[in-house]
């Protein structure tokens, strides 16, 4: 299965907003809404076992040099993005809106 990621650019990390079933409805989010940095869709595919059709745990990386997550990508479940995540990452459940 693949998501569409409303992520933005800010203060040099990448940041996820909302997750899409489509891609038309993904970018009238990012135009109907006042969003800071640089917004952009972006196509993914879920990783791992999707324990839930209608929701996805997103994974981001921290980078203690900078102090900044990165978003690393969309999972199934919570224990394959708390992997990808690392020690000092963040896991975020989220709802695909349909």
């Amino acid at each position: 299965m693949k998501v569409y990621v409303v992520e933005t650019h800010l203060l040099e990390g990448d940041q996820d907003i909302a997750i899409f079933d489509q891609k038309p409805k993904a970018e009238r989010y990012i135009q109907s809404q006042d969003l800071h940095g640089k917004p952009e869709v972006v196509e993914v595919p879920v990783r791992g076992f999707q324990e839930n059709p209608d929701e996805v745990f997103t994974a981001s990386n921290y980078d203690a040099a900078r102090d900044i997550q990165f978003f690393e990508g969309a999972y199934g479940n919570q224990k394959d993005a708390e992997i990808a995540a690392g020690p000092n990452g963040l896991v975020l459940h989220r709802a695909i809106r349909h």
